[in-house]
């Protein structure tokens, strides 16, 4: 009793310390769950669903569900498959996840940029299919590109890190690769994120 008498005693200043305390200790709970489950994504990979897949019409997908965002930011999308009726051994959707993380980060690296754009590519080469997600931005600083697969590595405010580890966990299940190509330079250099998948 005696404990609740003094909390109903409290001056206003050391209720709002305790409450900035409480809150504290809320966000970092929340904080550490939120690591725990990207951690736990990281590590437990979904079993692919291999099936043989049409590229144009998987990469004709992945520009259809990016297409509003990126008008909405006045980024220019475009569609290049330099073999129509190319088809690989792959699971559409993993593919499709790690496509669509290169967007959405070109796109964040497009922001302040003139005439921003963003160019979806696909050919094969050397018994290998590359698809390339290029944007005409000023590129990343060379003293972080070697570090940006590294799991929780973000440049990002509001970035969690997992992104590009998950999509190279997801190419290595596919016995391909994921790589970024940044020619050094500034604005209208080409940054490409680059999927390998052997065929």
């Amino acid at each position: 009793m005696q404990h609740l008498s003094a909390i109903g005693h409290m001056d206003n200043e050391t209720r709002n310390d305790m409450q900035q305390g409480l809150n504290v200790i809320e966000n970092r709970s929340l904080g550490l769950m939120n690591f725990v489950n990207q951690y736990k994504s990281l590590i437990t990979l979904p079993v692919a669903d291999f099936k043989t897949v049409n590229i144009k019409s998987l990469l004709e997908r992945v520009c259809l569900l990016q297409q509003e965002r990126l008008k909405e930011k006045g980024i220019h999308l475009q569609l290049t498959v330099k073999n129509e009726s190319l088809s690989v051994h792959l699971d559409p959707d993993l593919i499709e996840q790690v496509l669509l993380n290169l967007i959405n980060n070109a796109a964040d690296a497009l922001a302040g940029c003139t005439n921003p754009s963003i160019e979806l590519i696909a050919e094969q080469y050397n018994h290998k299919t590359l698809i390339y997600v290029a944007d005409n931005g000023t590129g990343i600083d060379k003293t972080v590109i070697d570090k940006i697969f590294i799991p929780f590595f973000t440049t990002k405010n509001a970035g969690s890190g997992i992104g590009l580890s998950l999509s190279k966990q997801i190419m290595r299940l596919h016995g391909g690769s994921i790589e970024v190509i940044c020619p050094e330079g500034g604005g209208g250099s080409v940054c490409a994120g680059v999927c390998v998948i052997e065929d």
